[in-house]
């Protein structure tokens, strides 16, 4: 049985970088193009990519440089450049690449772009269209300056990342944000599984139809204005490993998990909690939950820190803790 806690604790997983799933993109890195020119739409697409982006400062540009002259896709593919056997740009993935300055509204026409992934430094709106692609998976500009109001529709169908994390976007999240019109068009987005919008400056409620997003796997919404009771909708997130959330009113939801840490939350700690067999960490202290420790607790099998520190709680600790083999951190005072 772990001691309770009595060093520094462990920083939030909600302080970290949010963690980048896995690539679906399919694409060789490398691989010489089928075409005998190269495709003008990309290369439109990149030249002002480049210019707009302080292309002569970035840490890495191999190929770049060439401009309307080079083939992205060809024998010697530009740096961060993935291409498909057709000899098209399919990803941008320009990590810590010193890109300053703004997305050019001319990326929308390299419309096989399936993923752009931490392009740094930017700073303005998401140009619009950007977020239109039929084949666009990932999109992730984290830890930027960009800022303007979210898109009220992204018709991205295949889309499976989108993360926000840490720029100035303000306004609300609209309900329709990764659909279109609701609730139809929304089911065709069933596989995004990362959706991090925290650390803005959002505003509004809890989007009822995000409750649609069944493969989510990972949520994040803190440090925003974002207030309100969860969404019964969001009972159908079955999926779900990691969320991070702030400005919740109400009872704690017994259908999600991990982190609720200065809430409002009131009520129980529901029996379910032992459902919840995916979690690694359980976070619920500074709310006022009442009553005791579930017995369930000990199903949690794989929760290596539970924290429920300074609320109302009452009773003794249950003995099923003792099943929880993986847990180092106990904070319940």
């Amino acid at each position: 049985m772990p001691a309770e806690e009595t060093g520094a604790r462990p920083p939030r997983i909600a302080e970290a970088t949010p963690r980048r799933k896995p690539s679906a993109i399919a694409a060789k890195v490398g691989r010489a193009s089928r075409r005998l020119a190269p495709n003008l739409d990309d290369l439109q697409a990149l030249t002002f990519l480049y210019k707009n982006t302080g292309g002569a400062n970035w840490t890495e540009s191999t190929g770049w440089k060439e401009g309307t002259s080079g083939d992205p896709c060809g024998a010697t593919p530009w740096h961060g450049i993935s291409c498909n056997d057709d000899g098209c740009v399919v990803a941008i993935e320009l990590v810590y690449n010193n890109l300053v300055g703004r997305l050019p509204a001319d990326l929308v026409k390299a419309s096989n772009i399936s993923s752009s992934t931490r392009i740094l430094i930017l700073a303005g709106p998401i140009p619009n269209g950007l977020l239109n692609s039929k084949n666009l998976i990932e999109f992730d500009v984290n830890n930027n300056a960009m800022s303007g109001r979210l898109p009220d529709a992204i018709d991205a169908p295949k889309l499976q990342s989108f993360v926000l994390y840490a720029n100035e976007f303000s306004g609300s999240l609209p309900n329709n944000q990764f659909t279109g019109s609701p609730p139809e068009a929304i089911g065709e987005l069933k596989d995004v599984v990362q959706l991090v919008v925290s650390r803005n400056n959002l505003t509004g409620e809890f989007p009822t139809s995000w409750g649609h997003l069944t493969k989510l796997e990972q949520l994040w919404s803190f440090n925003n204005e974002i207030r309100g009771p969860l969404p019964e909708s969001w009972s159908a997130l079955r999926s779900l490993e990691n969320v991070e959330i702030d400005g919740i009113l109400g009872v704690l939801p017994d259908w999600l998990g991990t982190s609720w840490t200065r809430n409002n939350l009131t009520g129980s700690i529901p029996d379910c909690v032992g459902k919840m067999v995916k979690l690694q960490s359980l976070e619920l202290s500074d709310n006022r939950l009442s009553g005791s420790l579930p017995e369930s607790l000990g199903e949690l099998y794989n929760v290596s820190y539970f924290y429920a520190s300074r609320n109302r709680l009452n009773g003794s600790l249950p003995e099923s803790l003792s099943r929880m083999k993986a847990l180092q951190v106990l904070a319940s005072i």
